[in-house]
């Protein structure tokens, strides 16, 4: 299970950043960690661990997470070019540019991008991503019901 986690969730998950998404950025960085499968995807310009780096220090618990993590669970996801046609659609809907490397960090991984910025993620850039690159687009909650589902039905083919 490689994900694309945007900097702002691991800051949320720290307890800093946005209020009302601590309790699930944390909740979700703590179940990702205990899971044997999970790795973080970044992408193989160092922009998405430029962003963690310049805003994520020792003594905040997204540091210690991240650090957990090395030195086999962030991977560096092969290059992949977004097709100019969907980059294009981007830019028309005001996509933020600095976003771009999350994006391609999902493209060349399992196509899931965890973030709370929904002022660039909008519900149409999502449409976007979603139509033309398969990218899911969630929030913390969204990837916890997703992991959730994904317990159960690891819970009923071990008891069936």
């Amino acid at each position: 299970m490689w994900i694309v986690i945007d900097c702002n969730v691991l800051v949320d998950g720290s307890g800093q950043g946005v209020p009302e998404h601590r309790a699930s950025s944390y909740e979700l960085l703590e179940s990702l960690i205990n899971r044997n499968e999970f790795v973080l995807a970044v992408d193989p310009k160092g922009k998405i661990r430029q962003q963690y780096d310049n805003r994520i220090a020792f003594p905040m618990h997204a540091h210690n997470w991240l650090l957990r993590l090395l030195p086999h669970r962030i991977r560096v996801v092969p290059q992949t070019r977004i097709p100019k046609a969907v980059l294009v659609q981007l830019r028309e809907v005001h996509f933020d540019q600095k976003d771009i490397p999350l994006v391609e960090a999902a493209c060349g991984s399992e196509r899931t991008i965890v973030t709370r910025d929904f002022n660039s993620f909008t519900k149409r850039v999502q449409t976007i991503l979603r139509q033309e690159l398969g990218v899911r687009v969630l929030s913390s909650k969204q990837m916890l019901d997703d992991l959730a589902v994904l317990d159960a039905r690891n819970q009923e083919s071990q008891e069936g």
